[in-house]
């Protein structure tokens, strides 16, 4: 309650003055009074408008919950790290292996969905940021609020049975400057199989007079296998772009029936940002890609590859003749669905 001796005590002559007005006499220090509940009906937004008055704004304790917050780390760490730099409040980030050391508890907790199904930290105002849906905690009664990294990914949340306040919130993606390219490789962003590795051999097979590259995270030297060129991962993704784009000519990203779900597709988006085109298959957030940059995406309309490679190499074919300014909004730096599902939990918890 509003009108009790904690808040009186806290709040001093305020209180006073306002039960005053509604002609009663202070709580304390006989609370609770009779009119307490007159009080609670007609003076409770005026003293907790009172407190804020005079005590001005608090300092929030917000955690931020994520696998990593590294800078060398993989998209979706890079992304979170580039948000909070962004956030108007001071922030506590806690990666997931020190959350159980979290005692004290914070006002509002954001997570992101890798971390959800394991312990969560003591908070008043939880949020779920959905970067990956094979990870997310569908218990939605454990949360107050979902940040989706795409209009896809929000609407999963609602298609799933999420009727909480869904905020979307695509990855921040800092700006990369790169020399003029020079066109000569069909790119895969990663070589694995959720990124299409299948996909790519058989390609690379299917069409023996054109180059492709590849990203193999465990490899540490380039190596040639057939018209194949794989090259190690490069942590710095603006040195890794600098050796790709300057002679990529498409970039494919994550084309391969599997588990995983392409929420957002950064590599898409930082290719389109670089004027590459990207071909993208009808798979999760991919098809976004070609409303977003009609002229620089070729969209498969196909979900999964069933062996037949015929819609793949026209595709491939039609990207190579593709000359497009680059997409801005890759580069975005609004982080206002982030934000603002924090400002609601502030907002809620004030009230």
């Amino acid at each position: 309650g509003v009108g009790h001796h904690i808040r009186y005590a806290a709040y001093g002559g305020k209180v006073k003055e306002l039960c005053r007005g509604l002609k009663c006499q202070p709580c304390w220090p006989t609370w609770p009074c009779k009119s307490y509940a007159k009080c609670l009906e007609f003076a409770a937004d005026e003293i907790v408008q009172a407190a804020n008055d005079m005590l001005g704004q608090l300092e929030r304790k917000i955690l931020i919950v994520a696998k990593g917050f590294a800078e060398g780390e993989g998209g979706a760490e890079k992304s979170i790290a580039a948000i909070t730099r962004r956030l108007p409040w001071k922030v506590e980030l806690v990666p997931v292996a020190d959350l159980p050391k979290q005692t004290e508890r914070a006002e509002v907790a954001v997570v992101s969905s890798n971390c959800a199904r394991g312990y969560l930290p003591p908070a008043n105002y939880r949020i779920q940021y959905i970067q990956d849906v094979r990870f997310a905690c569908r218990e939605w009664h454990k949360w107050d609020a979902i940040i989706g990294n795409s209009e896809w990914t929000a609407q999963w949340a609602k298609d799933h049975g999420c009727t909480l306040p869904v905020y979307v919130q695509r990855p921040v993606i800092e700006r990369i400057v790169l020399p003029e390219r020079k066109p000569e490789y069909v790119f895969f962003a990663k070589r694995a199989p959720e990124k299409g590795e299948a996909l790519l051999y058989a390609l690379a097979k299917a069409m023996p007079d054109v180059k492709f590259k590849t990203v193999d995270y465990e490899t540490k030297r380039p190596r040639v296998e057939g018209n194949v060129l794989v090259i190690p991962y490069e942590r710095d993704m603006v040195r890794l772009w600098q050796d790709v784009a300057a002679s990529v000519n498409v970039c494919f990203p994550s084309n391969e029936p599997c588990p995983w779900t392409e929420t957002y597709c950064r590599a898409a988006a930082e290719s389109l940002g670089l004027g590459i085109p990207a071909v993208v298959n009808s798979q999760g957030n991919l098809p976004n890609f070609a409303k977003w940059c009609p002229e620089g995406t070729v969209l498969v309309e196909k979900g999964e590859w069933d062996g037949d490679l015929s819609l793949w190499k026209k595709a491939i074919e039609k990207a190579m003749q593709l000359r497009f300014e680059p997409w801005a909004d890759a580069w975005s730096e609004d982080v206002s669905g982030y934000a603002g599902a924090i400002e609601r939990g502030l907002q809620c918890l004030k009230r």
